[in-house]
């Protein structure tokens, strides 16, 4: 699924992205799992951001933006989004990220179009199989391989059948 997001929707993005740097940065807060510190790692809030959005927008889910909510879930309060910058990327898991939220692999190579690529359960993502480090940076994941993931349209079903159920 291809999401075009507006030039005002890329520039929301941009801040949001600029606000949640600078709150990292007043409370001091390392790069989880490695990231870079400086070099970059404003540049992976942005892309990252804009793939939440992405996701929010192709979706049809809430996006709240929010700022300094370290442990809420990336969209709409049931997705959790990981957004490359190489189409053909895998998606990255941890041994902390949660094991029945969905994750969604977001290709953001050719802004203002990101692709959604594909999802799974991050139960289903933490197998042993695509544990790795590719980089060799001591900067180990599991990795998934874009052909393992499931198509987004079997998300698109999930997420509208939970819809219809009521709250009760």
């Amino acid at each position: 699924m291809k999401v075009r997001l507006t030039w005002p929707e890329m520039q929301t993005a941009y801040v949001v992205a600029s606000q949640r740097r600078i709150m990292n940065m007043r409370k001091n807060l390392a790069g989880k799992y490695g990231a870079p510190e400086k070099e970059g790692s404003e540049e992976l809030d942005i892309v990252s951001t804009r793939g939440e959005m992405a996701v929010a927008k192709g979706l049809n889910l809430y996006w709240s933006g929010s700022v300094g909510d370290y442990g809420a879930v990336d969209v709409g309060g049931k997705v959790e989004v990981r957004t490359r910058t190489k189409e053909w990327h895998a998606l990255i898991l941890h041994d902390e990220d949660k094991n029945d939220a969905p994750y969604v692999l977001v290709d953001a190579s050719k802004p203002p179009v990101f692709r959604l690529v594909g999802w799974l359960y991050g139960r289903e993502g933490k197998q042993k199989q695509f544990w790795s480090d590719p980089s060799r940076k001591n900067r180990p994941a599991y990795f998934v391989d874009q052909q393992h993931l499931k198509p987004i349209n079997e998300l698109v079903e999930i997420l509208a059948q939970a819809q219809l159920e009521p709250a009760w």
